[in-house]
Order: C-alpha cells, then structure tokens, then sequence
C-alpha cells in the first residue's frame, strides 16, 4: 500500500522503470535523491537513486552516473552498498537500484547518544578503511 502523495514530490507513487514503485524519500545528496521502492514482483524493497533533471541536462551527468553504477557493481565488500540495477524510466530520468540497508546514519547515532567510545570508533574506522580498499583494489 502506497501512502498519499502530500509532500509534492513527482516521484512518490510513481512505478520507475515499470518496477519500482517509490514509496518514500530516503535522503538527498548533491547528484539526486534517494527512494525506497518495492519491487512490484517480488515485494523485495530497494533504495533507488534518482539523478535530478537539473544535474542529467549538465553535459556527461548521465555518463557519470552510469559510471558510478558501474563502478560500485565492481566491488564486492560487506560494508559497500550493492547495486542490482541501472535503468530509465519512461520520461527519461535515470536511477540506480541498490540493496537498502537498514539502520541509522553516523550522525543520528552521535545525536541520539553522544560521542562514540573508542572502541567503536575505532571498529567503524576499520571497516571503513576496509570499504575504502576495496573500491581502490576495484580500481
């Protein structure tokens, strides 16, 4: 079930690229905004990133953000979101299916409790450092 569209965004409801149907806005960044959709087969819930049609006109947006599809399919690392998916639904916008994680951001723990003790600092620095390996070992 799909809730009501009442914060204006175009997308929400919407069935991007004749799969995905967008339930809610996840976050935004500097190159598109980021959905959770439901796979309308398999029911399986996605984050799906979305170039922003202002950044897709700028000359080889869309080739950079296939790039980065591309790039991130490369990489196999526990801490490193997987991509499943590039496509372009039908008025053109192109999007990113990547596994959606669930959980809290960094700064919403800090917020939420406060300065990380060392040990887990130092544990979500090795993993970091770990995913950071990869993606240079993928070139």
């Amino acid at each position: 079930m799909v809730e009501a569209n009442t914060t204006g965004d175009p997308l929400l409801g919407t069935v991007l690229g004749g799969l995905y149907r967008v339930l809610r806005v996840l976050g935004e960044g500097g190159m598109g905004r980021v959905y959770e959709a439901r796979h309308e087969h398999l029911g399986k819930s996605f984050a799906i990133k979305v170039l922003n049609e202002s950044r897709a006109e700028r000359p080889g947006a869309i080739e950079r953000f296939l790039r980065e599809a591309r790039s991130a399919t490369q990489i196999e690392h526990e801490h490193i979101v997987e991509v499943v998916n590039f496509d372009t639904h039908e008025d053109g916008r192109v999007f990113i299916v990547m596994e959606l994680l669930r959980g809290e951001s960094l700064g919403a723990r800090i917020a939420r409790e406060g300065p990380i003790p060392i040990d887990d600092a130092i544990e979500l620095a090795s993993q970091t450092a770990g995913a950071l390996q990869a993606a240079h070992e993928a070139g």
